[in-house]
């Protein structure tokens, strides 16, 4: 018996294909014989009337081998300790409590290089104050800085202490003391200025380097004598003769980060998601996709190219410049992705960027793109949904959508109609290919690339095409026309042939070149914004009937109060539902399941301005992914000792080159050039057009 669709389940279950849990009374396809549910989105057989949305089938399971796992488990561990050390700032509030300074006698641990601190009982009652996420510290000597709201203070020199329990009089210290990247001195001064290793246990060297360090940020000197340190911090900004410890932690806004790619790493199901092109592995292409089917605002015609190489292609990495261009690019994309049927996420490196977007989605139809997160934009979904819900009671949708479609549909091809300019563009680089394929047959056919007077291809055509036919005598009279022609030795009827009808196609494309019209810019306009206005009647009634094939689920979450338990659950159930989701990075592991492939197509902004550890969930959550960033890092995505970020590489079996190579260095390289250098797989890079 085959699976049948039902308006309401009769209890509640879980999808067979993407585990989505299926509340009573949603739509679902129903096997009654098994028992078995699937739901909307992963529907097992062939469309029906009832359900004329587009097909989404589920992830295949496809296990990489052993030598490819090991390498994905040590890209995610790095990725993620990259992350940990190079987020968590070793500088704090000089009032605040996760610092303490130690009435040490002499400094030994730095200058001495003993490798170990003597227990204190300040240092002793920190450590009671390590939580998890956190690290403890030992710095020396004191920088006491101007921050944003006071002053601050940071270790120049730091190195990590073993964790709690101490059941000896001194903690061993496991890593080497490296600069502290969070001072604020400037890239090139650091180049410049700090030597290749620093001089531990030379007390004269790291004095004189702590000075140098003082100078470059403008702060006054204390006489650094590692044989009798100062026992209390003065609250004033200077470098200070005194040792200290501190609690050092990852912001909490990316500990969730921290924890799916925990996950992540022992993960085996990344091969067909977007995620999996950073090791070269590249998912087939949707077949049966042309061009751009809707335009909702203007948009340049290279990039309207680009957009329907990503509505078919594995992977996309775009240019796209400044300000509000790539919330557009974004828009078209998500609106494609409405009509095609997929599900599409859409997240943001900066949150003004993604508020934008929401604002030009919201002109077309408050349910484009629906905003889930940590907090104020998950708890504020049930009154979306319920907004959207009431407006849809009001004008109730007819026909499905396909009225809208098919008015799409003309639109597009009126569009293609003026499009003369694009057409004489082709039509003349069709012309140069036969051109040049002309001339090149000719001067293998005649002495000097031509013969006078010229045979006439059409009646040349004709001829040899029956002689190459011909059987009774068929190699003479060959010969003999061949030698008619003046044709050089060595030359065979078939480069004849082929010159004729390269010949004749060429003055036929120049005959089409010169039947095309002057093209009429005004009327171009026109057809243009006939497109744009008909592209968002289509995706609007698209939606509405989305809205209400789902109204059971939909009803059921706008019916739950802001911040209510059940939220997670209502919201899971309804994601296969709703086609188009926002997210900031952040808010993702706190508002979506961690799944492989949960969304067809995922666009991140401002790719250039985030960090490889923050896309790579997004990207194990998206089958393919369109970064988009103007192609050069921001500043500062994450600060780490040089010397110490070449340990960890070492350490994970990387090389610097080969990070480098791929864009694989979270550390300097960007989201952007990451899935930028990606491979080489057919649509895995498109670059400026």
């Amino acid at each position: 018996m085959e699976a049948r669709w039902v308006r309401s389940l009769p209890s509640p279950d879980r999808c067979q294909i993407c585990g989505t849990s299926l509340p009573r009374g949603i739509p679902a396809w129903w096997e009654s014989r098994t028992g078995q549910v699937w739901c909307q989105g992963c529907r097992p057989g062939p469309l029906t009337d009832s359900d004329s949305e587009g097909d989404r089938p589920g992830l295949s399971s496809v296990r990489p081998d052993p030598g490819l796992q090991g390498r994905w488990s040590r890209l995610l561990g790095l990725v993620r300790r990259a992350l940990q050390v190079g987020s968590a700032e070793a500088r704090v509030p000089l009032g605040g409590h996760r610092w303490a300074p130690l009435p040490l006698d002499q400094e030994r641990a730095l200058c001495q290089g003993t490798g170990c601190v003597n227990l204190h009982p300040d240092l002793d009652r920190l450590a009671g104050r390590l939580r998890s996420g956190q690290t403890l510290c030992y710095g020396w000597p004191v920088a006491v800085l101007p921050g944003r709201e006071g002053l601050e203070v940071a270790p120049v020199f730091l190195a990590e202490l073993a964790p709690p329990p101490y059941h000896h009089r001194q903690i061993s210290v496991p890593e080497k003391a490296t600069l502290n990247p969070f001072l604020g001195l400037s890239g090139t001064w650091i180049d410049a200025n700090l030597p290749p290793e620093i001089p531990l246990g030379d007390p004269e060297s790291l004095s004189e380097l702590a000075e140098q360090v003082g100078q470059a940020l403008d702060l006054p000197v204390d006489c650094l004598d590692p044989w009798r340190l100062r026992r209390d911090c003065a609250r004033a900004p200077g470098i200070q003769n005194l040792a200290m410890a501190l609690l050092i932690e990852t912001p909490p806004a990316l500990r969730g980060a921290l924890e799916e790619l925990r996950v992540l790493q022992e993960r085996s199901d990344w091969t067909l998601t977007a995620a999996a092109a950073l090791l070269g592995v590249f998912g087939a292409e949707v077949e049966g996709r042309q061009g751009m089917p809707a335009c909702p605002v203007p948009l340049e015609r290279a990039w309207e190219k680009v957009l329907g190489q990503l509505r078919r292609g594995a992977q996309t990495t775009l240019v796209a410049p400044g300000g509000s261009a790539g919330s557009l690019l974004a828009l078209a994309a998500a609106t494609n992705a409405w009509l095609d049927g997929d599900r599409v996420l859409v997240s943001w490196g900066r949150q003004e960027g993604l508020e934008r977007l929401l604002d030009l989605a919201g002109q077309i139809h408050p349910g484009l793109l629906v905003t889930v997160g940590p907090s104020g934009g998950r708890q504020a979904l049930p009154l979306e949904v319920a907004r959207m819900l009431t407006d849809l009671q009001d004008a109730p949708p007819r026909g499905g959508g396909q009225e809208a479609r098919q008015a799409l549909d003309q639109a597009i091809r009126a569009r293609q109609e003026v499009l003369v300019e694009e057409r004489r563009a082709v039509l003349a680089a069709e012309l140069a290919v036969l051109l040049a394929e002309q001339g090149e047959l000719a001067s293998q056919l005649w002495v000097g690339g031509r013969k006078e007077p010229s045979p006439d291809p059409a009646e040349v055509e004709i001829r040899a095409g029956s002689l190459a036919q011909a059987r009774f005598l068929g190699g003479l009279r060959r010969r003999r026309y061949l030698r008619r022609l003046g044709v050089q030795p060595g030359a065979g009827l078939e480069d004849l042939l082929a010159w004729a009808r390269a010949s004749r196609a060429s003055v036929q494309v120049l005959e089409r070149l010169g039947a095309l019209p002057a093209e009429d810019p005004e009327l171009r306009r026109e057809r243009d914004a006939a497109w744009q206005r008909a592209s968002r009647a289509a995706v609007a009634a698209c939606i509405r009937a989305r809205l209400v094939a789902w109204s059971a689920p939909l009803e059921a979450l706008a019916g739950l109060p802001p911040g209510a338990p059940g939220l997670g659950p209502a919201l899971r159930a309804v994601l296969p539902g709703l086609r188009g989701w926002a997210s900031t990075l952040e808010g993702l592991g706190a508002a979506l399941p961690l799944e492989a492939g949960l969304f067809d197509l995922g666009i991140l902004g401002a790719a250039d301005c985030c960090n490889l550890a923050l896309a790579l969930p997004l990207a194990y959550r998206c089958r393919r992914l369109a970064a988009l960033g103007e192609g050069r890092s921001g500043p500062d995505l994450l600060r780490m000792d040089p010397r110490r970020w070449r340990t960890f590489i070492r350490n994970f079996g990387f090389t610097e080159e080969e990070l480098e190579a791929r864009g694989l260095d979270p550390v300097r390289d960007s989201a952007w050039e990451a899935f930028a250098r990606a491979g080489s797989s057919p649509g895995a890079c498109i670059g400026e057009e």
